[in-house]
C-alpha cells in the first residue's frame, strides 16, 4: 500500500483542485461543468445534474470516505464500491481502495506525508485537504463547507457541536498554512507560490471563516462533454 498512496504524491503539483465537501451549498453549483479537478468527500456522489440527457450523476475524479458506515450506504444505492475510483480511505477500507492508516493525537495535526498516515481531526474535510496537499494541489477549493444547518442529502440539523469541531479543525489547518506562508519568501513577496497552497472556501455565507471565500475560475470548458453525450454518470 505504501507504494500505492507514493503514486499520488505531487500528481497534480501546482493545479488547482475542488473538494466537495457535503453542505447544502454544493446545490447551487453546477458541477458538470466544473473546470478543475474534483474530490468527492462521503457523499458527493449523490450530487445529480439534469441535461436534456436526464439526471446525470457527478463523476468525481477522486473520491474520499471518512466514515466506515457509508460504504453500505452506497452499495445499498448504486452497488458495486468498485464504481468509486480511486477511492481513498482510513485503513478498514475496500481491498481497491488506498488505504491511508489513520493517526491520533490529542491536539489537531497535519500530516504531509500519506505513507505514515492522515489526521482526520474527526471530519473528513480534513483528510479530504490532507490528501490534496500530499497531491501538490495548489489551490484547493473547497465547496459545501457550510459548518451549519443540515447535509445536502437530507436529513435533520447536524448537532452545532459537531460543526463546532469541524471549525475548530479548519481554523488549525488555516493557522498552520498562514504560518507556512510567513516562512516562505514568494508568499511574503505577495508572489504566486508553488509551495504553500492557497485553501479558498466557495461558500461566503459558511460559518467557517478560517479560509479566504472566493470563486472557482470562470474557465467553464467542459470537462464533462462525454458525460453529456452518452457516458450517464457513474
Amino acid at each position: 500500500m505504501r507504494e500505492k498512496i507514493l503514486s499520488y504524491r505531487n500528481i497534480h503539483a501546482g493545479e488547482p483542485i475542488c473538494i466537495i465537501a457535503n453542505g447544502p451549498s454544493v446545490l447551487d453549483m453546477d458541477w458538470h461543468r466544473c473546470p478543475v479537478a474534483t474530490m468527492g468527500l462521503n457523499r458527493a456522489w449523490q450530487l445529480k445534474e439534469r441535461t436534456s440527457c436526464g439526471d446525470i450523476y457527478m463523476r468525481c475524479d477522486y473520491y474520499v470516505m471518512g466514515d466506515m458506515g457509508q460504504f453500505a450506504t452506497f452499495i445499498r444505492e448504486r452497488g458495486d464500491l468498485k464504481r468509486l475510483d480511486p477511492l481513498f480511505t482510513l485503513a478498514g477500507g475496500p481491498d481497491h481502495a488506498v488505504r491511508i492508516p489513520e493517526l491520533h493525537s490529542k491536539h489537531r495535526r497535519i500530516s504531509f506525508d500519506l505513507t505514515v498516515g492522515v489526521y482526520p481531526n474527526n471530519t473528513v474535510t480534513a483528510f479530504g485537504i490532507q490528501l490534496a496537499l500530499w497531491m501538490g494541489c495548489n489551490p484547493i477549493y473547497i465547496a459545501g463547507l457550510d459548518c451549519k444547518g443540515a447535509h445536502f442529502w437530507g436529513g435533520s440539523d447536524v448537532p452545532d457541536a459537531a460543526w463546532a469541531n469541524q471549525r475548530e479543525a479548519m481554523g488549525y489547518i488555516a493557522g498552520f498554512m498562514d504560518g507556512l506562508s510567513e516562512e516562505c519568501d514568494c508568499c511574503a513577496a505577495g508572489k504566486y507560490c508553488q509551495n504553500v497552497s492557497r485553501i479558498i472556501n466557495l461558500n461566503p455565507d459558511s460559518a467557517c471563516t478560517a479560509f479566504e471565500f472566493g470563486e472557482l475560475p470562470r474557465d467553464y470548458s467542459s470537462r464533462w462533454e462525454s458525460q453529456l453525450h452518452g457516458d450517464i454518470g457513474l
